[in-house]
């Protein structure tokens, strides 16, 4: 319900995995070294520019580049995401926001989904279009700034979010030293073929499901049903019905159930646990939502993410579900020291209200004043 600013972002048209475009929405911060809340974001009628190729120079004094990928169903034109991307250009981070295929005006190209077991546009955008020295080329830093110093963060939220971005980080196998930890503190391990090598400097992850079995229990309840199910059922039926055709072509997929016959199970979809049913779980090759679910667990995959990453949850979640216990967490950042755990007592799925007065302005909700601090504090510390 909070509003969000009218933001003009530069749009790239960018080929991705298997040949599906993608548009990657670019936001930069303004010349001024004192950006205002009203001049951060261009103010625009429409929330695209148009599309363009690709920019050189555009912000030499922006901190870095703040990668954002938003959550199902959500695109750059979210309320959410937008309210984030004119904070990051007034804290002085550029931003490129990933419009995952089949979402916002993006169509399916091709007969596959992103999903939590899916990655390969994120990895495929990070490798052919964010490199380092193309981040470095982009923002204008001075060709003696070395180039690791053009910083690449990259922020995820929502569901499955965080599996993403522990599976696309994810090296190959493991070295031992010194010399591992300080490679992959530089986000190149030897271990790596060139395609798999990867340029960010470290994730955060804002209120996804850390436990998605406890977060399917969570759907079923009253509270989930009443504040978040419609909103996600018209979301999906946007969906289906933007990419109709290509649906029909998933592998996996019941397509006599789902598009044949006088009742089809398509058009009755109207929530995430429906869709993982006859959709996500057989496209993605399991037998059950729920070995789906355990396959994607995000506490299985981020004690193998040897980039930092900062994952932020609360304990009053309805989206979510219950907390994942702290001692898990404790023996998750013990075990993977690349890992920091901020749990707060409060914050809703996405929440963090601000008094009434701080959301009539537009304030940074808690989670994204954490998140702005975070990436300041490591742009200006790491080696």
């Amino acid at each position: 319900m909070r509003s969000g600013p009218h933001v003009s972002y530069e749009r790239e048209l960018v080929e991705s995995h298997e040949g599906q475009h993608i548009n990657m929405d670019y936001l930069y911060p303004l010349l001024s070294s004192t950006p205002t809340s009203s001049a951060a974001a261009t103010a625009a009628a429409a929330p695209v520019s148009g599309i363009t190729g690709p920019a050189k120079g555009r912000s030499p004094q922006a901190k870095g580049l703040m990668f954002i990928v938003p959550g199902l169903l959500n695109a750059s034109t979210t309320n959410y995401v937008r309210h984030f991307a004119a904070k990051c250009v007034e804290a002085s981070f550029a931003v490129c926001v990933l419009n995952s295929r089949g979402m916002g005006t993006t169509p399916l190209e091709v007969p596959q989904l992103f999903s939590a077991t899916f990655t390969e546009d994120i990895r495929h955008c990070l490798h052919h279009y964010l490199q380092q020295k193309q981040v470095q080329g982009r923002l204008g830093h001075p060709a003696a700034r070395p180039p690791h110093r053009s910083r690449l963060l990259a922020r995820r939220r929502n569901v499955n979010q965080s599996t993403s971005a522990s599976r696309a980080c994810q090296p190959q196998k493991k070295s031992d030293g010194r010399a591992y930890r300080r490679t992959a503190w530089r986000r190149t391990h030897p271990s790596l073929p060139p395609s798999l090598s990867l340029c960010v400097c470290a994730f955060v992850t804002v209120t996804p499901p850390y436990d998605l079995i406890e977060a399917d229990r969570m759907s079923a309840t009253p509270l989930y049903r009443r504040l978040y199910e419609k909103a996600f059922g018209t979301g999906l039926q946007k969906h289906v019905k933007h990419n109709r055709k290509m649906l029909a072509k998933l592998p996996g997929v019941d397509r006599r159930l789902l598009f044949e016959g006088p009742n089809l199970a398509i058009d009755h979809i109207s929530s995430i646990r429906a869709f993982d049913t006859y959709i996500s779980a057989s496209h993605n090759g399991f037998n059950s939502p729920q070995a789906y679910y355990v396959a994607a667990q995000p506490l299985v995959w981020l004690p193998r993410c040897h980039t930092p990453i900062l994952c932020v949850g609360n304990r009053n979640d309805f989206v979510a579900g219950d907390f994942v216990p702290d001692a898990s967490w404790r023996a998750l950042v013990d075990k993977n020291l690349y890992t920091v755990y901020v749990c707060y007592p409060v914050g809703g799925h996405l929440g963090f209200l601000g008094t009434p007065a701080a959301e009539w302005r537009g304030d940074a909700s808690e989670a994204e004043r954490l998140v702005l601090r975070a990436a300041t504090n490591f742009c200006e510390t790491a080696p």
